[in-house]
């Protein structure tokens, strides 16, 4: 299992230096957008309308439960 491992990464680390040696401008943006996709989920837009559902959710899911 740990020889699978490394030589894994010793195969990633041979793909990230071609990839170095080819344009450098292509691994950092491949390296930036992986950071920025999780960072989208916790901008706080995002936060204000998942609260706004939230207690669109419990007014309405109150009204209904009512009736």
């Amino acid at each position: 299992m740990k020889n699978k491992a490394v030589t894994k990464m010793k195969k990633n680390s041979a793909l990230l230096a071609q990839r170095n040696e080819t344009g450098n401008i292509r691994g950092t943006f491949r390296r930036k957008s992986r950071v920025r996709v999780p960072s989208v989920g916790i901008s706080p837009t995002t936060l204000k309308i998942m609260e706004e559902n939230e207690q669109i959710l419990k007014k309405y899911g109150k009204k209904s439960s009512g009736q």
